[in-house]
């Protein structure tokens, strides 16, 4: 199933770059930036609410680091 960046949660683009990780289906430029990314949200280690703060430190990262109209498969 396609998905815009725009609509995909952290959980989402989490297994979608493991499973990418995993056949080597990407280039060395998305490796980084996706593993980058991961990273940064990961940092987040909130007592309280930490899905949601991750999701909202996915939101900033994913507008700063990604075309947001870009497609990938879920």
């Amino acid at each position: 199933m396609k998905k815009e960046m725009k609509d995909v949660t952290f959980d989402e683009f989490s297994e979608w770059a493991n499973k990418r990780a995993c056949d080597g289906q990407w280039s060395m430029l998305t490796a980084m930036v996706s593993a980058e990314a991961i990273s940064e949200v990961m940092k987040v280690k909130s007592i309280f609410h930490r899905k949601k703060k991750r999701e909202e430190a996915w939101e900033k990262i994913k507008a700063e680091n990604f075309m947001l109209d870009a497609e990938i498969d879920i």
